[in-house]
């Protein structure tokens, strides 16, 4: 293998594998137009955390108001206090969850546009799937998901030698404790805003303990998701990999971004670039 370097900030590398027959071309980020995702990353990660925190929160205080609703001290004054702490706990929960979707489509729309220079012809949704996707009827019940593993499949770091299978290993469990979630959120019971009974104010806390707990499942397993998904992805960012078979289909690559490889003997790229060293 022959390795030559450029000048400058941006150096590029161009590396022979004669293990593949390619010719790979290496460029730092700014060279080719790829964006970070670290702080988009963090803000959903604090944003899902706090969302869970709440919701397991927001199950002690239901169940313990299930059991007050149930017992002889229903109509206590600490009960409306329980119901009141119900209540602010839904909404704050309302609105953490809006929160954390809005940041959930922009971190996995930058990586959509992050695949499209580092896998041109390896992605068959287009980067505002990953916001229209959750909106569209009955497409929104698949459309997600598959956005998580294209931004999987397109993440690949310079120094993975075979490409990922298609899927995310924990997008389909995920996907389905998310959707259990959903429906079970809709088909929980609530009590009319006025003229509810007891039984109803009861029946709704215990509801809403029950879908807290499933959302909490779905959360855990979404935390595992995006460590996977955004370790990856960094990682790809750090250490990019274009195969030039593909370069003509992405915009951000120049025609002298391919090579020809140098004479042997030239200068070898520095440690960690990702690409295996001469031997």
């Amino acid at each position: 293998m022959s390795v030559s370097s450029g000048p400058g900030s941006n150096e590029q590398w161009v590396a022979y594998d004669a293990s593949s027959g390619g010719v790979g071309t290496y460029l730092t980020p700014e060279v080719h137009g790829l964006k970070p995702v670290d702080g988009r990353l963090g803000v959903l990660r604090v944003l899902l955390g706090l969302s869970l925190a709440l919701a397991a929160l927001s199950i002690v205080v239901n169940s313990v108001l299930y059991q007050r609703l149930n017992g002889p001290r229903a109509f206590d004054e600490s009960t409306d206090t329980l119901l009141l702490a119900a209540g602010l706990a839904s909404f704050l929960g309302a609105i953490l969850l809006l929160c954390t979707g809005i940041a959930t489509m922009m971190t996995f729309k930058r990586m959509l546009e992050n695949g499209r220079i580092l896998a041109p012809d390896s992605g068959k949704h287009a980067p505002h799937w990953a916001i229209t996707g959750w909106f569209v009827p009955f497409l929104n019940l698949v459309r997600p998901k598959r956005v998580v593993d294209q931004a999987w499949v397109t993440s690949r770091p310079a120094n993975e030698r075979t490409p990922p299978g298609y899927e995310v290993p924990s997008s389909t469990l995920w996907w389905g404790a998310f959707l259990i979630w959903s429906f079970a959120s809709r088909a929980a019971p609530t009590a009319p805003i006025s003229n509810y009974t007891i039984e109803e104010l009861a029946s709704e806390s215990l509801g809403t303990a029950i879908v807290d707990g499933l959302f909490i499942v779905a959360g855990f397993l979404y935390f595992r998701l995006l460590s996977e998904v955004g370790g990856r992805h960094q990682a790809a960012l750090r250490n990019p990999w274009v195969n030039p078979r593909r370069a003509s289909a992405s915009p951000f690559l120049a025609e002298p971004s391919v090579q020809p490889p140098p004479p042997d003997g030239g200068p070898t790229p520095p440690p960690g670039n990702g690409f295996p060293q001469p031997s």
